[in-house]
């Protein structure tokens, strides 16, 4: 099992998503202003209830930053928990280069 190398100055990136829905589609985002975004990471689908100043909804986007390495693969901070984990998540090194876009 690899080390988690936590880095000194983490990294901004973007992180794709597949769906950010519609603000007309969510009763409630008037009250608290955050879209839902819906992606994948290391084989798994998340979905999140994100505000909407760290989405950038044109481009499918959605502002994240690399905390750590863990062997290949990366550990990644979104600003807000998913309804599966917290708001880490890893990003297999396989797929890394198709799911994140750096800033």
């Amino acid at each position: 099992m690899p080390n988690i190398e936590w880095r000194e100055a983490p990294t901004d990136v973007w992180l794709r998503c597949f769906q950010i829905s519609e603000k007309e589609q969510q009763p409630f985002y008037k009250a608290l202003g955050e879209l839902i975004v819906h992606f994948q990471a290391n084989s798994k689908d998340y979905i999140s209830f994100v505000p909407e100043r760290f989405v950038d909804f044109e481009n499918r986007l959605l502002a994240a930053v690399i905390i750590a390495d863990y062997g290949d693969d990366l550990i990644v901070d979104i600003p807000a928990e998913t309804l599966t984990t917290g708001p880490r998540i890893r990003v297999a090194g396989s797929e890394k280069n198709d799911i994140l876009v750096y800033r």
